[in-house]
């Protein structure tokens, strides 16, 4: 396969055109549930000995805590780039390449030839029903106050206790991610350089590679690399977000309520958003509590390609 940095400074050179073409986005919505304390932090308005050593983060309005979809991104792609073994020791992955999962998902410094990220993740609210429960459990600030101390390995005794506020287990949020859809095609223009030339032969290279290149810049790649979203969300689960997670906290739950496509013609005022029907193709729902029912991202994984299909079918409905 052609370089795709040879690709870039070609187009920028104008011997090529990158068409853009969107054609929808894929709106995936459910609830995340704190399996144990959760604590993201945000920092302290003031630090006072004997106080809280780590807040949450919060609504600056409400006061209701919230998981922040950057933290929530992050952490998928730092999970996902150890999976795809595109960690260095030196620098953070980022590269130019469309058949990479990593960089066309969550986005590239790199000048790149296969448009804007897709995947984009909201800040995920605390649901009604959590806060009514804090609330009647007395839990008004929607935290519990933690101590730790530090235990001194050759005494045995606890020392320098601190205090961090959490959100508690069984709480619930309200998750949406946003995945956008593109078909890209690269074509030539009239302007060839000189024949003959050593800049002639990499653009006669490019030319013969355009069909493979456009084949992966295309929206059947897009779609297919969905699945690793949900790759992500399985490997939090096990891993767990935020602070002090090798301590018990961030242990969470992700539940899939539905999978909507909103095509191109939705957009336009032509065509409706089209709800993919998970229990036809999975089952029935895991139903939870407060009556919130959905499917795991484990589910998703094991039946991706009929979902795939499916998603295909509803970005090409006119």
């Amino acid at each position: 396969m052609v370089q795709h940095e040879k690709v870039y400074d070609f187009v920028k050179e104008g011997y090529f055109n990158v068409n853009i073409f969107f054609k929808g986005v894929i709106v995936i919505r459910g609830k995340i549930k704190t399996e144990t304390g959760l604590l993201i932090g945000s920092l302290a308005e003031e630090i006072e000995i004997g106080k809280v050593d780590q807040f949450v983060v919060r609504d600056p309005i409400t006061r209701k805590p919230y998981v922040p979809g950057s933290s929530l991104k992050g952490r998928m792609r730092c999970l996902l780039e150890y999976k795809y073994e595109k960690v260095s020791s030196f620098e953070v992955h980022s590269c130019a390449d469309p058949s990479c999962e990593i960089c066309r998902i969550f986005g590239s410094k790199e000048n790149i030839i296969y448009g804007p990220t897709r995947v984009g993740i909201f800040d995920a609210i605390l649901t009604e029903e959590s806060r009514k429960e804090l609330e009647s459990k007395g839990l008004g600030n929607y935290v519990e106050m933690k101590v730790e101390n530090y235990i001194n390995r050759v005494t045995g005794r606890a020392e320098a206790p601190r205090v961090f506020e959490r959100v508690p287990a069984g709480v619930f949020f309200n998750l949406t991610i946003n995945y956008n859809v593109f078909d890209v095609k690269i074509s030539k223009t009239d302007k060839e350089p000189e024949k003959g030339s050593e800049k002639y032969e990499k653009y006669v290279e490019i030319v013969n590679s355009l069909d493979k290149i456009n084949e992966v810049l295309s929206m059947r790649v897009d779609v297919e690399y969905l699945k690793h979203v949900f790759e992500g969300l399985l490997i939090i689960e096990d891993v767990g977000i935020g602070s002090s997670v090798s301590r018990g906290y961030g242990r969470v739950k992700f539940i899939i309520e539905e999978i909507e496509v909103r095509p191109l013609s939705y957009y336009q005022s032509k065509g409706n958003a089209i709800r993919i029907n998970l229990e036809k193709i999975i089952g029935p729902p895991v139903e939870e509590k407060f009556g919130y029912k959905g499917w795991r991202p484990i589910d998703i994984l094991r039946n991706f390609d009929k979902i795939k299909q499916e998603i295909i079918n509803a970005l090409s409905s006119e």
